[in-house]
This record gives structure tokens, sequence and C-alpha cells, in this order.
């Protein structure tokens, strides 16, 4: 490292210096840099030579030989040295024998009371609002604070209790009795949430030593320098305060109404302000009951290994943060036995989740129950993958709105005593949970029973409608599963941008039988392709859930065709918007039907499962 000969103000590189002084300021106009340190003439005659001069007869006085001064001890025309000084500025202060604070636009009194440093004209000083003088007040460990005019105002030590007033950081932070490591990231996020820095990417890199964590400088990405931090710091951590900002008022300023109209985020903040909120946040850690595991970054996003809660009534995911804000109010619901958490909404889309507005939520639980079946949401027994981009453009925000279009919604009716459940696995059939056959399709949202289709032509989905009689255990007098089958009709014209034609079709299996059946049966070549679809469908416990969707998606592309088309009125109760079955040994009458409901991004295709209690004549042969 460059350093400054307090002696002959000569720059001299020092690959270990043991003992030297550093400055903590605000940069000003006419700064002394590094090629004008080295003619002392003309450095003499700059606005910013006063500053090097007190700060190296102060070292000198100390009997410390060298000092480091950010203006002029670090040669910015080298992106090198420049990127190697912003990854080891935290190392530099921490290390150094003393830390020289001026305050440049504040004039002590002399007797001056510490009440007045707190509320009066030192805490508006331009030095408690940087962004770099954050980690420059938090690394030193001795620290010497000089007015405007180079009147000493005390030390760290000293004005401890009211530098911790004014910058909201812990006294045991300040003086190092607390390790920087153990305070939760949306908390150190927090220290910075309301300091500035000149140039856009100095938000992130003013923070790196914060998080003990390094990265190449690029001037000129913007607001990615942020996004590529708190994915540094992901990399190093399991924290998951990383994920509890919400949004702030400079957000609307900065975006105007195009950032209002946004619904849905990914999983990092955009600036620090963000995190303004976690200032009272602490982590709870209970390993009984850690509903996410671990988490992965990939090219595209997340990637938690979690148990999500669905909250059925807002139809969105709750993930817990496993953090809390410590306040008045949830102090006293602590003594009750009781607390409360930080969480994220998220919403389900064909390819993972988004979270679904900017604000954390807390929700409460029991200390001694948490997170038991007495909450509002149901959680998952098994962690799930729980895939969360980091970063959604306010463009991208506004067009996955299309991806909800066509989607098959689902409505489900019973008779009292009756219970109607809607699952994607077959409950018949106990796999093990590592089973390929068991995982979810990407595209089904449980939480809104809605099919994700994305209007793709192709679409094929299956369903398991679960009917048991209610407060019976399920039995095969008390229960049946039919096989609902929907997709869209293969399109003649594949340029076509009209929305698809839907279909659906309830299975025969477990007792279900159609009432149609023996009429359609007298149709040419209903039988070949009946015979087809019937197979796939007694295969498909041997298959993959992709491999057997592939298979029905290709059954009614090429052998169905012709008779979907036909003019056969009967057809279009057994394969096309509506679809019954009947159960003889249970008296039940199972029906679907099919509607679009809305318009343009808002089309939905509503499927309407009705049961009825109604007596069936066995048919005798």
């Amino acid at each position: 490292m460059w350093l400054l000969n307090t002696a002959t103000y000569k720059l001299e590189y020092v690959f270990q210096a043991k003992r030297y002084a550093i400055l903590s300021h605000t940069w000003d106009k006419d700064e002394v840099d590094f090629h004008t340190i080295q003619d002392p003439d003309v450095a003499s005659t700059k606005k910013g030579w006063q500053k090097i001069e007190r700060t190296c007869r102060l070292a000198a006085a100390e009997g410390i030989q060298y000092a480091w001064i950010d203006t002029c001890c670090i040669d910015k025309s080298s992106s090198a040295e420049l990127s190697e000084a912003i990854n080891s500025m935290f190392r530099w202060y921490r290390e150094s024998s003393v830390c020289y604070v001026w305050l440049s636009d504040f004039s002590a009194s002399p007797g001056i009371a510490k009440e007045s440093i707190t509320d009066g004209p030192m805490s508006k000083c331009k030095w408690f609002q940087r962004g770099w003088t954050l980690q420059e007040l938090i690394a030193p460990k001795k620290m010497d604070f000089f007015d405007g005019r180079w009147i000493r105002v005390g030390t760290k030590a000293s004005l401890l209790q009211e530098l911790s007033k004014i910058t909201s950081i812990d006294g045991s932070i300040l003086n190092h009795d607390t390790d920087l490591s153990t305070v939760p990231v949306a908390k150190r996020m927090a220290w910075a949430a309301g300091r500035e820095t000149t140039r856009v990417e100095d938000r992130a890199y003013s923070l790196l030593g914060i998080f003990d964590v390094n990265m190449p400088m690029i001037y000129g990405e913007g607001e990615k320098a942020f996004l590529r931090l708190q994915e540094a710091i992901a990399v190093t951590t399991n924290d998951l305060s990383l994920f509890a900002w919400s949004a702030c008022v400079l957000d609307h300023h900065r975006h105007g109404r195009e950032y209002a109209k946004c619904r849905w985020f990914g999983i990092f903040a955009n600036w620090p302000c963000q995190f303004a909120s976690c200032l009272n946040l602490v982590n709870v850690h209970n390993p009984l009951n850690y509903h996410v595991r671990a988490f992965t970054i990939a090219n595209r996003g997340l990637e938690f290994f979690a148990c999500l809660g669905m909250d059925h009534t807002n139809g969105d995911y709750i993930m817990d943060l496993h953090c809390e804000l410590r306040t008045i109010k949830t102090y006293r619901r602590r003594l009750d036995g009781k607390g409360y958490r930080c969480a994220i909404r998220l919403m389900k889309t064909p390819h993972g989740f988004v979270r679904y507005t900017t604000r954390t939520f807390e929700f409460e639980f029991d200390s001694e129950f948490e997170l038991d079946s007495r909450l509002p949401f149901v959680w998952d027994l098994f962690p799930r993958s729980v895939k969360i981009p980091k970063h959604i453009p306010i463009a991208e925000s506004q067009r996955i709105a299309s991806q909800f279009r066509n989607a098959f919604r689902f409505w489900a009716k019973a008779p009292r005593g009756w219970s109607c459940q809607l699952t994607i696995t077959d409950p018949q059939v106990i796999l093990s949970q590592s089973d390929g056959r068991l995982s979810e399709p990407s595209f089904w949202d449980p939480c809104r029973n809605v099919f994700l289709t994305e209007s793709h032509p192709d679409f094929v989905g299956m369903l398991y409608v679960c009917v048991s009689r209610a407060g019976s255990l399920p039995t095969p007098s008390t229960s049946a599963s039919a096989l609902l089958l929907c997709g869209f009709f293969p399109s003649t014209d594949p340029q076509s941008d009209s929305n698809p034609s839907p279909w659906l079709r309830l299975e025969q299996q477990d007792g279900w039988e159609s009432p149609l059946e023996p009429t359609v049966k007298k149709y040419p070549n209903w039988g070949v392709h009946e015979t087809k679809l019937r197979y796939l469908v007694q295969m498909r416990h041997q298959m993959h859930y992709s491999r057997f969707l592939n298979s029905v998606r290709q059954a009614v592309r090429t052998e169905m065709p012709h008779v979907l088309r036909s003019s056969i009125s009967t057809y279009d109760s057994v394969f096309g918007l509506n679809s019954e079955l009947q159960h003889a040994e249970l008296g039940l009458t199972l029906k679907a039907s099919l509607s679009a409901v809305g318009d343009g991004d808002k089309l939905t295709n509503d499927i309407t499962i009705t049961l009825e209690e109604t007596r069936v004549e066995r048919s005798r042969n």
C-alpha cells in the first residue's frame, strides 16, 4: 500500500507497515490526488493540502512515521490498484494505529454538552450521511474526532453513546465487543440505508468490508453493483435476513408510476434504502424447526430447499425468513409466549416463484409450538425446491402477468357430508419422497388450484379428484378417486395468435363409469382412439409424470383430431367442454364443466367440478 511519510510528505510503497495513521473525511473540490502529491509546490496550492498537512502533523506528534489518506494514496489511473484499495480499505482502517476524523462542516463550541452533539449540528454533518464513512466508523479501534478548525471534539470511546444514537449502530459493535459477523445481514444493510455516494456503484463497493466479501470493480454497471454485492453475500452466508427488505419511498421517486404498477419482484433488493426497516431485526434459529434448510445460487436465480406455507385466502405462498423485529409490541407478546416472525410472500409461476409485493410481513407464532396447525397457513410437510430469480426488471415484471393467461383454474363443489379434494398424485399409490413419479410439475399451483399453461398449444395437465365421505376413514366403500385430464386442442394454424381451444375429460377408474360410453361406442373408429388413451391411463403408474403427459399429448395430436372435429354431439360430453362420471356403489355423479372467464391477460379457463348424490342402477350384462 502507498503511505505518506509524515516527515517528508512523500509517498512510499510499504508492504507491511506496523504503525500508520489514517484519515476519515468527506471529499471536497480541489483535492490533492496521487499524481499531484508528488509535486509539493503544486500540491501545497490545493485546497485539500490542509487536511494532508494536519494529518501528518498529528501522526508525527504521536511518533507515527506513516499516514494514509484516500485522496492521494490511491493511484486511480490504475484499475487494478483502485480495485485492490477498495477491497482492502476496511482492513486498512481496522489495522491503523489511529483514525483521525475531520468533520469539515462542524464547529465545536467551548464546553459543548454531549446532548447537543447528539441532537445538534454534529449529528447533521455530511460525514454521518456518506456511504464510505460507515466502514470508516466501524473498522478502527482508536478514533479522534476534530471539527472544521481541527479542534479535538472527543474520541470514539468518549463519544460512544452519542455515535451510537446518531448512526443507530450498537455501541458493542463500535467498540468491537461484538463481532460484526454475528449481526444479521439486513441490520448491517439498514446502517447504510440513509447514506449516499457520488457514484451509484459505490453504494455497493463501500459495503464490501462490512460484509467481508470481495468483488471486482466495474464502474459503469450502475445499480447492478448492488445486486452483485448481495450475490457475493449469499455465497458466504445462509442468513435469510438478506431477503427481509421492503419497499421504500425512494423507489417511487426513482421510477415513478411505472414502479408502482409492478407486482412481481426478484429475491434481491434494488438499493440499501430498502432495508431501512430492519434496524431492530434479529435472527431466530431453531434447529428443530428450520423451514429453509439451504439455498444455492444458479445462473437464473436462487434455489431454496424450503417448506413453504400456503395462504389459500390470498392465493400466495409464505417463506419464513427465521428472523423477527424486536419492538415493544413483540417484546410484550414474547412475555405471553408469543412472537412475530418475518416472512415474504411468493407467487407461483410456470418457471418457479417470484416475490409478490415488496414488503415483508409479520405473522404470529407460538414459541412453544412453532408454526403448527393452528396458524392460518398450511405448511409443507417436506422441503421443496423453490427457485426465485435474483432480479426482475420493471418491464419484465409487467410482462409476468401474461404467464397467467389461459390458465386452468379449478373449483370443487360437494354436497353436505362429502368432500372433494384435488391432488396431483394418485392417493392410492404410496411412493417414496425421492420417487420421480411423485415430483410436482412446475406448472401446477396447489395454493390456487391452477394449471399455469402460458397459453402453450401443446399443454396437457392431469389431476386426481378425490371424493370421500366426510368424517370417515378412506375405504373403498366411502371414497373413490377419478382422473381428470385437460389441455388444448391441436391448432390448425401454428402462426395464429388466437387463444387455444381448451378441452377436459374425466377418465373412468376406481368404480367410476361414463353414462355415455355405450352410446358413443357404436360410432366408427371410436374403439381405436379410446383404447389408446385407456392404455396410457392404465400404464401411468409405470411412467414418470412428464412422460405420461407427453404420451397423452401425442395421442391428442395424432390420434384424436378427426374424432374431436366430428359433428357428433355426444363426443362433447366425453372429450370436450363437459364430462360426467357416475359411481353406482357410492351413489354419486361427478360432473366437470369448462368455461372461459375474463379476457386479455386475465383470461382463464374455469373448470367447475360438481359432486352430486344420485342413485344409479347398475347395468346388467
